[in-house]
């Protein structure tokens, strides 16, 4: 039995690469070839995003009516996008998608206006009788707030909220005494009150206010004088004018 030093002609044990097997000695393939570097992603711009948008209806209308409204220097992509604009200033979300077919909301309210030379007289609280209608927005079937017979302005159904009421009403020139205007509630609650006393001129008195009412009650718009003698109110709507306007659900 040998002893002591291996002999050099004695075969190494042999060694084998990470990755080999002792059956599997094949050449490595060669390397894949490496994509080139890619640029910044190009991100479309609006007016892309809205054709890519454009199309797509059309695939689900099957009709191609947008595109027809395209041609002679895209007049309807034009207004498209203005549209969409709107939509996105409106719901206060610049940048993001929305419906850009909403409609814009509708104004509730009435203003009517020039009084014809009504008299108001002495030291008597008198209802401003308004003459023309100057717009009304009809509202579940109630064409007008204010009554032409009895001078009242009554809160149509559904519409319980805050309103805001506003004006002026304008006398003629007379030095003597003092002028007020008010807003009654339902026959019992000034809901506003203004007074002055006037100078030389012809007397201007603003309504503003804003009150909580329900459907059904009704206000009126009431004004005094105490010059000693009757007193009318300037003719003209730009003198004589008053609004109401719903602001919201309380």
């Amino acid at each position: 039995m040998p002893t002591g030093r291996l002999s050099a002609n004695k075969a190494k044990p042999p060694v084998f690469k990470m990755g080999t097997t002792n059956t599997d000695r094949s050449p490595k393939p060669p390397p894949r070839p490496t994509r080139p570097q890619q640029g910044p992603v190009r991100r479309p711009t609006e007016s892309q995003a809205t054709d890519r948008a454009t199309n797509r209806v059309e695939k689900e209308r099957g009709d191609g009516s947008f595109s027809k409204s395209l041609r002679g220097k895209n007049t309807g992509l034009r207004a498209h996008r203005q549209r969409s604009r709107l939509a996105r200033v409106e719901d206060g979300m610049l940048g993001k998608p929305v419906d850009t077919h909403r409609r814009l909301p509708q104004a509730i309210g009435e203003r009517w206006s020039d009084t014809n030379g009504q008299s108001i007289p002495n030291t008597t609280i008198t209802s401003v009788i308004l003459a023309t209608a100057d717009y009304t927005t009809e509202r579940n079937g109630y064409s007008f707030m204010y009554n032409d017979t009895d001078y009242t302005w009554t809160i149509p159904p559904g519409l319980s909220g805050v309103w805001r009421i506003t004006g002026a009403v304008r006398f003629a020139a007379d030095t003597t005494g003092q002028r007020s205007v008010f807003v009654e509630l339902n026959g019992t609650t000034n809901i506003f009150h203004f007074r002055t006393s006037p100078g030389a001129e012809q007397c201007a008195l603003p309504i503003a206010c804003e009150y909580l009412m329900t459907e059904g009650d009704y206000f009126l718009v009431r004004v005094s004088q105490s010059s000693g003698n009757g007193l009318a109110l300037i003719d003209g709507p730009e003198h004589n004018q008053i609004s109401a306007a719903f602001v919201g659900v309380a």
